[in-house]
This record gives structure tokens, C-alpha cells and sequence, in this order.
């Protein structure tokens, strides 16, 4: 999701779960990825298959 789209309920409930450290870690892990996924996208880099696959299990609907 785009940083435009996270809304006030977003934060409201990673504060029920987690403490201001461990949200800013989250936050942390989630800006570096997407850093890394653009800078693939950008590099022409395919994804591997394992992780391909991983995905497809994991996340697809």
C-alpha cells in the first residue's frame, strides 16, 4: 500500500499490539523493503522462484 493511503485506523491498531519501538521497527522494515523492491524494479532484477512461489502460497486471495 502507498504511505498515502494508511489511514489513522492503521496506527490506532498496530498501538493496540505494539509498543512505540516496536512500531518504529516495523515502520523500519517496511521503508527498507520498499526501498529494495523499487531498486529491483528500477535494476531490471526478476524475482527468484522460491520466493515467487512463497507469495503465491502466502498472500494471493
Amino acid at each position: 500500500m502507498v504511505p498515502d493511503a494508511a489511514v489513522d485506523t492503521i496506527a490506532e491498531n498496530l498501538r493496540k499490539y505494539w509498543d512505540e519501538g516496536e512500531n518504529a521497527e516495523i515502520l523500519c522494515v517496511v521503508a527498507l523493503f520498499g526501498y529494495l523492491n523499487r531498486w529491483n524494479v528500477s535494476m531490471g532484477k526478476e524475482t527468484e522462484d522460491g520466493a515467487v512461489e512463497s507469495g503465491d502460497k502466502f498472500f494471493k486471495d
